[in-house]
């Protein structure tokens, strides 16, 4: 499969160390999407390689900060904990990347989709691109919500298309002056 990654940053580094990421239930998926000279490489991006090695994983324990009591713990499961640059910077290996190509608009024609891109550049979308909100009918929103009331996300092992859906806002939190429909 053919494909160009356009990315508004400048470069990967741009946006700076991030977070750090827990890698847990979607784990056994997510390793099976890579290719094995990158799992080969995935220790570079614990946070702490001594204590994976050790099989230490972490607790997720909550405290309660006035009395300093641990509340709850998650209990013990297979589980990383990542580096999101490092991992950024493993999963980059092989890709171009077209950097600083920040979208500013997707137009329509008769023959498809074109993106356009703040510094002049422009290049014909596939119909399958999608990442942008859309305001939804209520019947199709309730439709959604009985799936999930927040998000819900699925994949289509024969095709290797992944689906991430999400509710922006209801009928009763947007600020659109309507009762009826959602954003997504």
């Amino acid at each position: 499969m053919t494909f160009q990654i356009f990315e508004r940053d400048t470069n990967p580094y741009h946006r700076g160390k991030g977070w750090a990421l827990y890698s847990h239930w979607v784990l056994d998926d997510f390793l099976s999407l890579l290719p094995q000279h990158l799992i080969n490489r995935l220790p570079e991006t614990y946070i702490d390689p001594q204590a994976t090695a050790r099989g230490e994983n972490g607790r997720f324990t909550f405290f309660d900060l006035s009395t300093d009591e641990a509340k709850w713990q998650v209990p013990p499961t297979r589980r990383l904990r990542l580096s999101r640059n490092k991992l950024r910077n493993l999963l980059l290996d092989g890709i171009d990347v077209q950097w600083a190509k920040r979208g500013v608009n997707i137009i329509q024609d008769g023959e498809g989709l074109e993106a356009h891109f703040d510094n002049g550049f422009t290049v014909a979308v596939p119909v399958r691109f999608l990442g942008a909100s859309t305001i939804t009918p209520a019947d199709v929103g309730k439709r959604f919500k009985e799936l999930d009331p927040f998000c819900f996300q699925g994949g289509d092992p024969q095709t290797d298309s992944f689906l991430f859906f999400s509710f922006l806002d209801t009928p009763t939190s947007n600020d659109r002056n309507t009762d009826s429909d959602f954003e997504c």
